[in-house]
């Protein structure tokens, strides 16, 4: 198929008129392969009007293959007007595979506002159930969203990445470097990339040519964030207490199923296995947790969260992590290298696998009880981003060394919590509930690492910018699918969003339904406002898909809507016999050495 060329034959009977407005013409197409100098053929089909006895504009559309394997496809169409505001149609797919056929048809009527349709799975000629649809109120989901400066309107550009192209074992390979790291296909290892070349797709002048720095490990930036208990209802956690379980915030008094609780707080609503790979969700009588402490993972906040009744019995704590790339100022401010201080689980330097064994050597030093003896003081510098020793040597495995496949650290090492050097600690647990404090891993996985560049003659590293962080909290005034005054199940609920440049925003929770499609858990319109320290920001969306509501299927087939499968039902669908062949061979392809005559309708 990679090698497939398509001969395309246009035959026009008649030019449009006000009865065909699109003319009387047949399109008919075949695919061909040249294999060895045969043209072997892929696929043919065709697209034709068809003189509909009353007077109506129909098509039919007949698509498919029957060689290495078997697939058609089909459509006959019946259009009211040019306008195509009504209509009705039937439409067939069919695909062989070696041990099963795999068939479906559709039957459609719609108008200006609704779409009813049927689907036939056995063949029977009958609809096996019917579906109404809204065509005036669709559900937007968007996937794309731009930022933009709310006092001038100018759109925010982050120098986040960029698409480049390096050659492994003489192939070309393709790629994206950005704030988060190296992206290449899965085939690819990343350790062998030693140079990149850009892509800048609107001035080649841009395609510059990049020395690759790989790194031992990554320092994780933790901050602190204080957000209201009201401002949670109904999130949802994820928490552990001797097994792991879902557990939902509720102000009002109501879960998000409708179930009353006698009082505000966090419910265990459901518990959570791992079967086979499978993550299990069973759901079970709300508890509340009556902790006075409580640690969680909050898949929206993306990150840990903590509540403490003692110290803050109205807010809680939530925790973001991000990967230090060098362009922190907080961090680095005018110096090219910090020291940061470690009191538990710090790691030693040049990690052997004897000592990522739970029964060998321990990879931790010995703890420090004393807020003003740390247990180690490690180096972090803009050259390499890589945590050192005193000694200068990496926080780091050594060459050659790894933990062993399905031992506690396969998956990588963490220390705890770590402060830069001269903070003032009332005792060592205090590094966790820092502002900001600092994390280093390593590992043997591409996530335990990461990966940077240079302009090839210049020492300094790429900056790529970090994303803008925002805390959001959803409202229905915001929302951009209700109507009717409905309430959105995500209103009230806090998420962290991240703009990474034109195009990426992230951070909105997803679904996935029951036909495993995954969407965004709700899309935001237009101008919302977005707030962080640096400032104001309006969103826009530049791209979206809209899906037509469904409805009870009354609404289509009652009232002023009326509308019926039974003339859809009784339509003729094409098959393989209405081609004609194309007449010319894949032989007959003209050399083209001349500029093109008409561009954009324009001599």
């Amino acid at each position: 198929m990679d090698q497939q060329r398509i001969l395309v034959e246009v035959t026009i009977n008649s030019s449009p008129t006000e009865a065909l407005p699109f003319g009387d013409f047949s399109m008919n197409w075949k695919g061909v392969a040249n294999i060895n100098g045969n043209e072997v053929p892929t696929m043919q089909g065709t697209l034709q009007t068809v003189a509909n006895s009353e007077g109506k504009l129909q098509f039919k559309f007949y698509n498919g293959a029957d060689n290495q394997f078997s697939f058609s496809e089909a459509a006959n169409v019946i259009l009211d007007n040019s306008e195509g505001t009504s209509g009705i149609a039937k439409t067939a797919t069919h695909r062989s595979e070696q041990n099963a056929d795999f068939h479906s048809e559709f039957a459609v009527a719609y108008n200006a506002t609704h779409f009813l349709r049927g689907k036939d799975t056995d063949n029977d000629g009958t609809p096996d159930a019917q579906q109404c649809n809204d065509r005036i109120n669709m559900d937007e989901n968007v996937w794309r969203y731009n930022l933009y400066n709310q006092i001038d309107g100018s759109r925010v550009n982050i120098n986040s990445g960029f698409p480049f192209v390096t050659t492994i074992n003489n192939e070309q390979v393709n790629g994206h470097i950005s704030y988060w790291g190296m992206w290449l296909p899965e085939t690819v290892n990343k350790s062998q990339v030693a140079s990149i070349t850009r892509q800048d797709f609107s001035d080649s002048q841009n395609n510059l040519n990049y020395d690759v720095v790989h790194t031992p490990g990554r320092l994780i930036k933790r901050s602190k964030s204080v957000i209201p208990l009201s401002d949670l209802d109904g999130s949802h956690f994820i928490y552990w207490q001797n097994a792991e379980f879902l557990v939902e915030y509720t102000h009002d008094l109501t879960l998000n199923d409708g179930t009353a609780v006698a009082s505000e707080g966090f419910y265990s609503i459901a518990s959570i296995a791992f079967t086979q790979g499978q993550r299990e969700v069973t759901t079970i009588t709300p508890d509340k947790l009556t902790d006075n402490f409580l640690n969680f993972y909050s898949d929206s906040l993306r990150g840990s969260v903590a509540y403490d009744k003692n110290e803050n019995p109205t807010h809680i704590a939530a925790f973001t992590e991000e990967t230090i790339s060098g362009s922190d100022s907080t961090l680095f401010g005018s110096n090219n290298q910090v020291t940061l201080a470690c009191y538990s689980n710090c790691l030693k330097s040049i990690l052997t696998s004897s000592q990522l064994q739970s029964d060998g050597d321990t990879p931790y030093l010995t703890d420090s009880n004393d807020p003003d003896a740390p247990a180690a003081l490690y180096t972090f510098s803009l050259g390499d981003l890589t945590l050192r020793d005193m000694q200068g040597n990496p926080v780091a495995m050594a060459d050659g060394q790894s933990p062993v496949s399905g031992g506690r650290h396969a998956w990588g090492i963490q220390t705890s919590a770590m402060v830069l050097q001269g903070t003032t600690l009332g005792s060592p647990w205090d590094t966790w509930n820092q502002d900001v404090s600092y994390i280093w891993e390593t590992g043997p996985n591409d996530w335990n690492k990461m990966t940077f560049i240079r302009q090839q003659g210049i020492s300094d590293l790429i900056q790529f910018e970090r994303p803008l962080h925002f805390l959001y909290t959803h409202s229905n005034e915001n929302d951009r699918n209700l109507i009717e005054n409905a309430i959105s199940e995500y209103a009230g609920q806090s998420v962290i969003l991240e703009y990474g440049g034109q195009g990426d925003l992230w951070g909105f929770p997803e679904v996935k339904s029951s036909n495993q499609r995954h969407t965004r858990g709700f899309s935001i319109k237009d101008e919302t406002v977005l707030t962080n320290t640096s400032g104001n920001y309006v969103v826009k969306a530049t791209e979206m898909e809209k899906r037509m509501r469904e409805l009870n299927v009354t609404a289509c087939t009652q009232g002023a809507s009326n509308l019926s499968l039974n003339n859809a039902l009784d339509i003729t669908l094409p098959t393989a016999s209405d081609i004609t062949p194309v007449t010319f061979s894949l032989t007959d392809k003209p050399v083209v050495t001349d500029s093109p005559k008409v561009v954009g309708g324009e001599l």
